[in-house]
């Protein structure tokens, strides 16, 4: 590898590291530093101190797409999990029915302000010297890979079942790349310094691996994805401390670390398992089951103001009673082979609010079709069968409770 100028001084890193000083039987850590090390250190990090613009910009562009979603309706703590899909989350459902960018495009999305301030942060304390020891290029396809290698990953867990966000397998990957460097380069590192930022990272990595694991919100297996990919790309990708390696080495090395997350990539996504949950079709399914809700609330509203009218003298009683009979039957009717239509497997929670809906709109159905008599002096007609219009109402009535019941108790931010 060619020895690398400073934009800004005219310093070079020298092409071999200064020779360590041969260890004693017994001597501890400090004893195999080179002499200098200290100094030496700071001559590196000063020759590696461009500018980290990929770090920034990654940042910069993380959170613009957020305030883009934000934008388009998404909520500022917890966007709907609908949300997160319509700009490209990552849910094994569409990926497997060939829709592969969203691998990628799920690295830039965040479902709420800590989601992307926790990421975000984690960026900026490793990103710039990750970026300083690999270079702007090489850390582009670390960050990446690691970020594509936790979506392929995910496929098998998270993304199962739901649609799955975040930049922290991408971040996870940058931590791992920068214990990788700190252990095969802490001889350069002054002692302190070594110890310190070997056990910050690995606290750091540690903490969000126990949270992982003891959230259900939390897609661990996008940590554990970008965590490896980021450790094995900074075993294979050329860095800049030791100044060791042609040009022609370090970018025969780059190629075969792209190849190799690429092939990772590819090979975790066509293993995973058929998804578990057909995620569009579950929303989908939710946007019919709301609308059909609304338009039988709808109906139900006119019939009862219709009702009013009637009894109040605004509307002949057998006026009411024919509107009942066809307009209202059929808007009912309409309503039912929409809930009919749509298809929840047996495991899905919603599917016994689907089967309440369905019961009452066509009890509901039934009723308004039900005959009447005849009444005088625009008095309601009596029902022709009345004990069935009572039986109707009481198991309305109930059908009723149960749906309130079970919309209270799903109330919530989704995932």
């Amino acid at each position: 590898m060619e020895p690398f100028q400073d934009r800004h001084s005219a310093q070079s890193v020298p092409t071999h590291p200064p020779a360590a000083a041969p260890a004693k039987a017994g001597a501890g850590a400090d004893k195999a530093r080179p002499p200098g090390a200290a100094a030496g250190f700071a001559n590196r990090r000063q020759a590696l101190a461009r500018q980290p613009w990929v770090s920034y910009a990654l940042v910069l562009l993380n959170v613009t797409v957020w305030l883009l979603t934000l934008a388009s309706g998404a909520a500022l703590l917890q966007a709907p999990a609908e949300k997160m899909l319509t700009w490209g989350g990552n849910a094994a459902s569409e990926v497997q029915r060939g829709e592969w960018w969203r691998l990628l495009t799920a690295v830039f999305l965040h479902s709420g302000l800590m989601h992307l301030t926790m990421n975000m942060a984690g960026l900026l304390c490793t990103g710039p010297t990750v970026e300083r020891v690999y270079g702007s290029r090489r850390f582009l396809l670390l960050y990446l890979g690691a970020g594509l290698t936790g979506s392929a990953l995910s496929l098998h867990f998270s993304a199962q079942h739901g649609t799955a966000v975040g930049a922290s397998g991408a971040v996870f990957g940058v931590a791992g790349a920068l214990l990788v460097a700190a252990l095969r380069h802490r001889r350069f590192l002054p002692t302190m310094l070594s110890f310190y930022t070997l056990a910050g990272i690995g606290l750091l990595l540690l903490d969000g691996m126990l949270r992982g694991f003891g959230s259900g919100r939390v897609d661990n297996a996008a940590h554990v994805g970008g965590l490896l990919a980021g450790c094995l790309l900074a075993l294979v990708l050329p860095e800049r401390i030791s100044g060791r390696g042609s040009a022609s080495q370090a970018r025969h090395r780059t190629l075969a670390a792209g190849a190799a997350v690429l092939a990772a990539t590819v090979l975790l996504a066509v293993s995973a398992p058929p998804a578990a949950v057909d995620v569009r079709g579950a929303f989908q399914a939710g946007s019919a089951m709301e609308k059909a809700l609304r338009d039988f609330d709808m109906i139900m509203t006119r019939m009862a103001l219709e009702e009013r009218a009637a009894n109040a003298g605004r509307m002949t009683q057998s006026l009411r009673v024919l509107r009942q009979q066809t307009v209202h039957a059929q808007a009912l009717h309409k309503t039912a082979e929409e809930l009919a239509a749509i298809r929840l497997p047996a495991s899905d929670p919603r599917a016994p609010l689907l089967a309440d809906l369905q019961r009452m709109v066509a009890l509901m159905e039934d009723l308004a079709r039900m005959e009447t008599g005849f009444a005088r002096n625009n008095a309601p007609p009596p029902p022709a069968d009345p004990a069935r219009r009572a039986e109707i109402l009481r198991e309305v009535k109930q059908l009723r409770a149960r749906i309130v019941s079970w919309q209270q108790t799903h109330a919530g931010p989704q995932r």
